[in-house]
């Protein structure tokens, strides 16, 4: 994700519109990799770690927790970039 960050970043220094595209997708197809990937990677963790009749409401609270990182997420960001004139 954080490669996936990096690599976007690095779209301000394109010359071009095109170069700034192409690398503006690699980047988010690369983070929405790393997504899917934390996302079963959290899930498996939270299942071995915590077994017991509790279990439900574990993963319940990460997929709350996902899901609301990835709802607000996005608003969040464009709060903060309308401060910082990105």
């Amino acid at each position: 994700m954080s490669l996936g960050t990096l690599i976007f970043s690095f779209g301000a220094y394109c010359s071009n519109v095109r170069t700034f595209y192409l690398v503006s997708v690699f980047a988010r197809m690369l983070q929405g990799i790393a997504d899917a990937m934390i996302s079963i990677s959290v899930q498996s963790i939270v299942a071995s770690e915590f077994s017991g009749p509790k279990q439900e409401i574990y993963i319940a609270y990460t997929e709350m927790a996902i899901g609301a990182g990835l709802c607000f997420g996005p608003f969040l960001g464009a709060i903060i970039s309308v401060f910082l004139n990105y």
